[in-house]
């Protein structure tokens, strides 16, 4: 069955932080405690519905590679998740370098939330939540704390930056873009050609309606 709208996500951030387990949790319902750190780019896909119509994410888990390496992959992202290890202060402490690299590469309407990772381990946390929202209010991100292990917050996480980014197609705030969704998962994505448009852009919307969004997201418990 075709979607009516198919999303870019990618998962951004230091390495070991949990980013492939965030996207084996939302993507497959699993967790693995013996999860190795990620070598090489991660994917999946995840079909859903948001206000009535079907929505196609698909996810891409850069591992935590070089930007340099993965730069290609912000090409026509409609969303990207920024990752940190709540237990670990050095993850938190260069963020300012892993959003400057992301904003350079990737589309200036593109969704960002920052997820504090490992929410499981809150005895053992090293970066307050306070601090995470202070970083997310300053760089106009979304925020949310999350657990792989126990799915806490994950759907949330996922589905709240796509509703935005739905809502920003609608408004025409994306480019057309050049990525082909037809073809197979392989090195050919890395390659810089111009393949066919993402989404499918849909009616203009009242552009109000993101900021309703966040504030919605804001009130339920986001930031």
């Amino acid at each position: 069955m075709p979607q009516d709208y198919l999303l870019k996500v990618v998962i951004y951030g230091p390495p070991g932080v949990g980013k492939s387990s965030l996207l084996d949790q939302f993507c497959e319902g699993i967790f693995n405690s013996e999860h190795e750190q990620t070598s090489g780019i991660e994917f999946g896909t995840y079909i859903t519905e948001i206000s009535g119509k079907s929505v196609k994410l698909q996810i891409w888990d850069l591992a935590g590679l070089d930007i340099s390496i993965t730069s290609s992959y912000f090409r026509g992202a409609h969303v990207a998740l920024l990752c940190y290890d709540i237990t670990q202060r050095s993850t938190f402490d260069y963020l300012e370098g892993w959003l400057k690299d992301l904003r350079e590469k990737s589309d200036p309407n593109i969704v960002i939330s920052l997820v504090g990772m490992k929410l499981d381990l809150d005895h053992l946390r090293a970066v307050p939540t306070l601090e995470g929202e202070e970083f997310a209010g300053a760089h106009e991100l979304l925020f949310k704390e999350a657990s792989a292990k126990t799915a806490k917050n994950v759907e949330t996480v996922f589905l709240t930056t796509a509703r935005i980014a739905i809502n920003n197609v609608q408004n025409g705030l994306y480019p057309e873009t050049d990525f082909d969704f037809s073809r197979n998962v392989s090195s050919d994505l890395l390659a810089n050609n111009s393949p066919k448009p993402l989404i499918e852009q849909g009616d203009l919307k009242d552009k109000q309606k993101v900021k309703k969004l966040k504030q919605d997201y804001r009130d339920n418990g986001g930031q």
